[in-house]
């Protein structure tokens, strides 16, 4: 989902600046006025649309390199390595490198305080199915065993 960047007032006058995702400009505007803002402006975030290209990039990735990738995933969450180290040391053992981009944002995006599920579906169909089953299984990273099997 995109984001937005978006100034606005409040009742009392007061400025607020923010970032929001939204389905568009639009949607955003009238969940700010819904909430008794009056927006100034909304627009989307660059970052944001550089990132929705991953979509393009990750698919790009061949599918040999996906599948180490998962593996050595797999094998040190299993160990008990944490997420953010297991996807650090993934990110310097690559040499894919759209898949170190991808590794690196989602390195990023986990620090910054999203979990792994709402960081993979920035990026791909595949990771779609793995949100729905880490959802599904409340979180818990064995899913990526399913892949794997």
């Amino acid at each position: 989902m995109p984001v937005f960047v978006y100034v606005a007032k409040d009742k009392t006058g007061k400025i607020h600046r923010g970032r929001a995702e939204a389905d568009n400009e639009k949607a955003l505007s009238k969940r700010l006025e819904d909430s008794g803002y009056w927006v100034s402006q909304v627009t989307q975030d660059e970052s944001s649309m550089k990132k929705s290209k991953g979509i393009i990039l990750f698919g790009r990735i061949k599918p040999d390199h996906l599948s180490i990738f998962c593996r050595q995933f797999s094998t040190m969450i299993n160990a008990g390595v944490s997420l953010v180290r297991c996807l650090q040391v993934l990110e310097t053992q690559t040499q894919n490198e759209r898949l170190k981009t991808v590794t690196r944002d989602l390195i990023n995006r986990v620090e910054g305080g999203e979990t792994l599920s709402r960081s993979l579906s920035v990026w791909c169909a595949l990771a779609k199915l793995v949100v729905s089953w880490t959802k599904r299984w409340k979180g818990c990273l064995f899913s990526w065993k399913l892949i794997l099997n």
